[in-house]
C-alpha cells in the first residue's frame, strides 16, 4: 500500500513537504546467518503490502454479504480483547471516471447511449476532509467499543516508543490539477508506507526490525502482548464524490450519474493481526505476524444525497465528456460520516460474526 498526501481550484500548484525521519537507533551487530533468516521472513511477511498471505482460498462473505473475510488458518479473532490502531487511512478520490448514459429524444422516443465521462473535484477542501477523517476514525472506534472491544487511545499510540520510531511522510499541503486522490490520516497518527524502511539510513543488517510494518508487533507487545488478547488493526477507507454504478440519480436531464458521497469497495478494507511470533537477535526482539484476518468491502456503498452543487462541461473530445464539479462541503462532510459509520458497522459485524 503506498500512500500519497489553500483551498483552490484544480489548477493550483502542488506544494509537497518532504518527509523527515523520527527514529531511534537499533544495535546493528548481528551475524550474517541471522540476516539471512530475517531476510526470508521479510519476503514472506512484509512484501509490497502489509497483508499476510491467505492460506485458505475460500473467501467467506459476512455482514449480509457486504464484507468478504480471508483468514490465515489459525486466526482467532474471538480471543481479541484489545485493539491498537497504528494506521487509519482515508483516501479521497478527486477524479471519477466511467461509462455514463446520455439520453436524447427522437420525436416521442427516448434514446439512451453510453458515453465516457470524467468528473473532477473542482475544489479540494482539505480542511473539511481532515475534519471528516477525524470523525471517521472516531466513528470506527465507537463501533469497536459498542462491540465490546477495548481500543488503545490514539494519544497513547502516538506518544508510544514503538510508534515514535516510524518513518512517515508529511502531508501534502495542496493538490494540483494532476492529483487523482489524496490520503489523510486522523490528527495524531502518521501517514506511512508499511513496506518502507523505518530508518532509510539504517543498515541492511537491521533486517525486518527496520521495516515500518514491524510497528504492528511492537505496539501489541507494548500494550500487553497477543497472549493477553491484544491485536493490531489497520484500516483503509476509499471514498469519492460520485459513482456511475449506483442508481436513482441524474446530475442533469441528460447524464446518468450518482453525485453522492460514495464509499468505494476497492481499497476499503481492514486487517486484524491477532498473533505474532517473537524473533530474538542480539540487541533486538521483533515480532513477525503469524495469524491475521483480512476484511474487505465487496461493493460500492453510496447515499442518495447530492453532494455536488454544480457541474460545468469543460471538454468534449474523442467521445469523452469531461466536467468540473463543485462540491457542497457541508453535505459532503455530513453524508460522508453517515456512510462511513454505515460501513464501519458492517466491518465490525463481520469481525464479531453478527
Amino acid at each position: 500500500m503506498s500512500y500519497r498526501l489553500s483551498y483552490a481550484r484544480l489548477s493550483i500548484q502542488v506544494q509537497k513537504v518532504q518527509g523527515f525521519i523520527m527514529s531511534k537507533s537499533f544495535p546493528n551487530f548481528i551475524n550474517f546467518g541471522v540476516v539471512l533468516a530475517a531476510g526470508s521472513v521479510l519476503v514472506a511477511c512484509s512484501g509490497g503490502t502489509n497483508k499476510l498471505p491467505v492460506l485458505n482460498d475460500e473467501v467467506v462473505s459476512a455482514a449480509g454479504g457486504y464484507v468478504n473475510i480471508s483468514r490465515t488458518r489459525g486466526a482467532r479473532t474471538e480471543k481479541v480483547k484489545k485493539l491498537v490502531i497504528p494506521a487509519f487511512n482515508v483516501t479521497y478520490k478527486l477524479k471519477v471516471d466511467g461509462t455514463a448514459v446520455t439520453i436524447s429524444r427522437d420525436r416521442d422516443k427516448e434514446v439512451m447511449n453510453s458515453t465516457n465521462m470524467k468528473v473532477n473535484m473542482e475544489e479540494a477542501d482539505l480542511a473539511m476532509m481532515q475534519r471528516l477523517t477525524n470523525k471517521a476514525y472516531n466513528a470506527f472506534v465507537d463501533e469497536l467499543k459498542n462491540a465490546k472491544f477495548e481500543v488503545v487511545a490514539l494519544a497513547d499510540v502516538s506518544k508510544s516508543d514503538a510508534y515514535y520510531q516510524l518513518n512517515h511522510k508529511n502531508i501534502v499541503t495542496s493538490v494540483s490539477i494532476d492529483d487523482a486522490q489524496v490520503t489523510l490520516v486522523p490528527d495524531g497518527l502518521k501517514l506511512y508506507d508499511p513496506s518502507e524502511k523505518m530508518d532509510p539510513d539504517g543498515s541492511f543488517l537491521m533486517g525486518v526490525a527496520n521495516i515500518n510494518s514491524a510497528v504492528n508487533g511492537d505496539l501489541v507487545d507494548e500494550f500487553g502482548g497477543d497472549d493477553k488478547g491484544v491485536a493490531s488493526l489497520n484500516v483503509n477507507m476509499n471514498v469519492q464524490f460520485g459513482n456511475f454504478d449506483l442508481e436513482d440519480h441524474r446530475v442533469s436531464s441528460s447524464i446518468a450519474f450518482n453525485p453522492s458521497f460514495t464509499v468505494v469497495a476497492d481499497g476499503t478494507d481492514m486487517e486484524i493481526i491477532s498473533e505474532f511470533r517473537a524473533v530474538r537477535i542480539p540487541g533486538r526482539v521483533f515480532y513477525v505476524p503469524d495469524e491475521s484476518a483480512y476484511y474487505s468491502l465487496n461493493q460500492d456503498m453510496g447515499s442518495k444525497t447530492n453532494v455536488i452543487s454544480g457541474m460545468l462541461n469543460v471538454s468534449s473530445t474523442d467521445g469523452t465528456e469531461e466536467y468540473n464539479a463543485t462540491i457542497n462541503s457541508e453535505a459532503f462532510e455530513k453524508v460522508g460520516i453517515e456512510q462511513i459509520e454505515r460501513v464501519s458497522q458492517l466491518l465490525v459485524k463481520a469481525v464479531t460474526g453478527q
